[in-house]
């Protein structure tokens, strides 16, 4: 997809930044717009139409509609109906929308500015118009206007989560970095969807960016270093990474690459101080603080690792693999459940199709005494994947390891619960030696509890 069709698409993009009330109309919605997803687009065509007999006022119909008409060829009759309603009705803010948007689709940003604005105007209750005004904006690089815009977006529709990534985007721009990151925190609160997810993380790590601040003269020397840490020659990197340092002894990204070509070495001492340094002088980059995380793990220093991990994440709140690194080092290896609960929760709403981050996350809640929602959250992926003999088994797992600690009664009844998981598992792959082993402890405490 070329860059302009992207635009094209995020512009229009109708996936979850508004969420309908549950009508025959929304049902109606969400069909079309997952016929849109899935590339047919003339049955999404065909049923954004009907939805727009319906509601002609309806905006994300009108989205659905114009990007449709866009990948079938026809936008020009689709903006010419837009532009003939916002002559027909001039106080008609979804007429000037629909033409805002259409025009854009044509590569006419100025027209397609000009509409949006009356929309505004017309319509200073609905949050959406400024969000695709201050889209607009953004692309153009008229950055003041564009946080105007995108600041009202938000506070019109605070809960919509791809209205703050937006605004985080454009704050980023502006250099108002804390800014950009308190707006990317509340993301996870708001559980968005797989694609606000992703542009959630990809804005988080423009944001924290190791190279940003490397002078052109030194970003060879880097690459090369990075290519010599990736192809297994730490010592050419070394000689590469130590003339950087000389050169630039407070560029923190080429302390940090040393510190790693040391470790690879096996100088732990050196590779922690220089990753310590690193962290000094740009305290805004996560990246030292992961490592020395990792470095701590690696040597058994569990509760220094949480530190570092934690420290990386108050300037990299939404990047999913340090969540998990923090919240299943402090329920696995700190025996703090309910301080595992944060991060785990965040990473899993950053990345809700992972079934192993679900499992990591029920665990956590089980233990932490929050039963009902862990057992939901179990209940749930087993529904959604059933034949899926490694959910199945990780499902069981968890509920085996809560049947520890409950009373009799429930013991019970989880125990019958992992029997019949592993059992189906097994049904599923025969010779997964994981439910057989889980299978025949699960037995084992049955019989037990019987004798």
């Amino acid at each position: 997809m070329t860059k302009r069709a992207l635009s094209v698409a995020v512009l229009l993009c109708s996936c979850a930044a508004i969420r309908p009330a549950p009508t025959d109309g929304a049902a109606l919605l969400a069909h079309a717009q997952a016929d849109l997803a899935a590339g047919r687009d003339e049955d999404a065509a065909r049923e954004f139409d009907q939805l727009l007999e319906r509601d002609p006022r309806s905006l994300p119909a009108l989205r659905g509609r114009i990007e449709a008409s866009s990948r079938r060829g026809d936008l020009a009759k689709v903006a010419s109906d837009a532009a003939g309603a916002a002559q027909a009705r001039p106080a008609d803010g979804t007429a000037f929308y629909a033409l805002g948007l259409a025009r854009f689709a044509e590569g006419n940003a100025a027209a397609a500015q000009a509409a949006l604005t009356k929309a505004a105007e017309l319509m200073p209750g609905e949050a959406d118009v400024p969000y695709r005004l201050g889209l607009l904006l953004l692309e153009k690089r008229d950055l003041p206007e564009a946080h105007e815009r995108l600041h009202r977006a938000v506070e019109l529709g605070p809960a919509v989560a791809r209205y703050r990534i937006a605004l985080a985007v454009c704050l980023g721009r502006t250099g108002d970095r804390a800014g950009a990151l308190q707006s990317l925190r509340e993301i996870p609160a708001l559980q968005p969807s797989a694609e606000e997810a992703l542009l959630a993380v990809r804005a988080g790590r423009d944001l924290a960016d190791p190279f940003r601040d490397a002078p052109p003269e030194i970003r060879h020397d880097l690459e090369n270093a990075l290519g010599y840490l990736s192809g297994d020659a730490p010592g050419l990197a070394l000689e590469i990474l130590e003339s950087a340092v000389e050169r630039f002894p407070r560029l923190a990204i080429a302390h940090a690459l040393l510190a790693l070509a040391a470790q690879r070495l096996e100088e732990p001492a050196r590779a922690a101080g220089e990753l310590k340094r690193a962290a000094e002088l740009a305290p805004d980059l996560p990246q030292p603080r992961i490592w020395l995380g990792e470095l701590y793990q690696s040597t058994d220093r569990f509760e220094m690792a949480a530190q570092e991990y934690a420290a990386a994440l108050e300037v990299a709140p939404l990047e999913p693999s340090t969540l998990r690194r923090l919240g299943s080092l402090r329920l696995e290896r700190l025996g703090q459940p309910a301080a595992a609960l944060p991060p785990l929760r965040d990473a899993a709403a950053l990345d809700a199709g992972d079934a192993s981050l679900q499992i990591l996350v029920a665990r956590a809640e089980l233990a932490a005494g929050a039963v009902p929602g862990g057992l939901a959250r179990l209940d749930r992926l087993v529904s959604g994947r059933p034949e899926e003999a490694e959910v199945l088994v990780g499902v069981a797992g968890a509920l085996f390891e809560r049947s520890a600690s409950a009373g009799q009664a429930e013991r019970a009844r989880l125990t019958r619960r992992v029997v019949a998981l592993c059992e189906k598992a097994m049904e599923l792959q025969p010779r997964s030696p994981a439910a057989a082993r889980l299978l025949a402890q699960a037995q084992a405490s049955s019989a037990i509890r019987r004798d």
